[in-house]
């Protein structure tokens, strides 16, 4: 179920990515839907309880996607994203991983190409 949820959010922060240029409806349809998803949260290290499971990973994704392409004070706005978003990217592996400039191109970017919102990938 926290997958549909999740699911429906960041469909909903995508499309305006390809509409428009409207940073602000970003923010605003992303800040009125995560206030649960955050609340569910809690002080959860994780979704799901104590282990990581795929939907961790899918709403780190969407976290970077969000504050990199509009909504860059998200970490300051909602601090227990920013210690979630902390804890995946801290993760062993993933963070020797990110860490790597040979092993991710930091020139990817977000979104297609014809998206008219976009921004380059930051973990």
């Amino acid at each position: 179920m926290l997958a549909g949820v999740l699911g429906d959010i960041k469909m909903a922060v995508t499309m305006p990515c390809y509409m428009g240029e409207d940073k602000e409806a970003v923010v605003k349809t992303f800040d009125d839907k995560i206030v649960p998803v955050i609340a569910y949260l809690g002080n959860k290290k994780f979704l799901v309880g104590d282990n990581i499971t795929f939907i961790d990973f899918f709403f780190w994704e969407l976290l970077c996607m969000v504050q990199g392409v509009a909504h860059p004070e998200l970490f300051e706005k909602y601090p227990s994203l920013k210690a979630y978003h902390e804890t995946i990217r801290n993760l062993p592996g993933l963070k020797e991983y990110l860490d790597n400039p040979e092993s991710i191109d930091n020139n990817r970017i977000f979104n297609n190409k014809s998206a008219k919102l976009n921004a380059l990938v930051k973990h």
